[in-house]
């Protein structure tokens, strides 16, 4: 088998794969969202080992050793 010929095979056989695209395209979008719910999940999973101020009036979080 020729090189284009592996190449055609393939092209025909594989299967693409959309899904990382529509993953990013959220993440994107729901950027300041995510970053919030971050800040949340990890103050209530250790919250007296790193002080986490979350400040929701500019959707900024801050790390307070």
């Amino acid at each position: 088998m020729s090189i284009n010929s592996i190449k055609n095979k393939l092209k025909q056989t594989s299967i693409k794969d959309t899904t990382w695209i529509e993953k990013a395209k959220f993440r994107k979008e729901n950027k300041d969202l995510l970053d919030i719910s971050f800040a949340i999940a990890a103050k209530k999973q250790a919250p007296n080992t790193n002080k986490i101020r979350l400040s929701l009036d500019n959707n900024t979080v801050t790390n307070n050793k």
